[in-house]
């Protein structure tokens, strides 16, 4: 972040952007404002939508040339639980795949921590509730490869939700990222499902969105 800022970026929080205008072809203009609070427009000349869970809610607010659809996201809901104590483990455990879901693999973080998770539950719309009744599909899964886990030494970590592009039992497409050539504004990048491992690929994505945005100012 301060190294964005020093370029001149600046970091707004409590902003979130209610609806996106394209004005004309390379200006763009932002309805902004909490639920209940005036609304303030901003206008820009380049503009890339990185929303995450709500990329395709927020590109669905625009009108495109040519029929241009953005692709829907799905909710899938992962919780983890964290082992106290030491960790038996001094690298991640991933067990054998099933089917597109990797499984309930160990994490070890820089702390030594270990973490199991996440299992995967598809989910109509947003919510962060952990769910303590799955403990006992947690204990078969990992004891699987961990037999000497004791229950007593797990806790509740936390909720995630990962935006998929497919729905559950289809194929897995690769993330999506959507520029003139996909929906006919210039100066629009828009991402959609980057999920794992997007935090692992971010500086690249961010190199490729660079490109785009300054392959549209030539």
């Amino acid at each position: 972040l301060g190294h964005a800022e020093a370029d001149g970026a600046q970091l707004v929080l409590n902003s979130p952007v209610r609806s996106i205008t394209a004005v004309k072809p390379g200006l763009f203009s932002l309805a902004i404002g909490a639920p209940g609070d005036s609304e303030t427009t901003v206008t820009c000349n380049k503009l890339v939508i990185s929303a995450g869970l709500h990329a395709s809610r927020l590109a669905e607010t625009m009108e495109y040339p040519s029929g241009y659809r953005p692709p829907p996201t799905y909710y899938a809901k992962g919780q983890y639980y964290a082992l106290s104590g030491r960790s038996p483990f001094s690298r991640h455990i991933y067990p054998m795949p099933h089917g597109a879901w990797l499984g309930l693999h160990a994490t070890v973080d820089l702390s030594g921590r270990c973490k199991f998770g996440p299992d995967i539950e598809w989910i109509p719309q947003i919510d962060y509730t952990f769910q303590p009744e799955k403990l006992a599909q947690f204990l078969d899964f990992i004891r699987t490869y961990y037999p000497g886990l004791d229950p007593e030494r797990l806790h509740p970590d936390y909720t995630g939700i990962r935006p998929k592009l497919y729905r559950e039992g289809e194929p897995v497409p690769d993330f999506a990222i959507h520029a003139e050539a996909q929906h006919g504004h210039p100066g629009l990048v828009m991402l959609f499902g980057i999920e794992s491992p997007g935090l692992t690929a971010a500086l690249a994505i961010g190199e490729y969105v660079a490109r785009l945005i300054r392959g549209a100012s030539n």
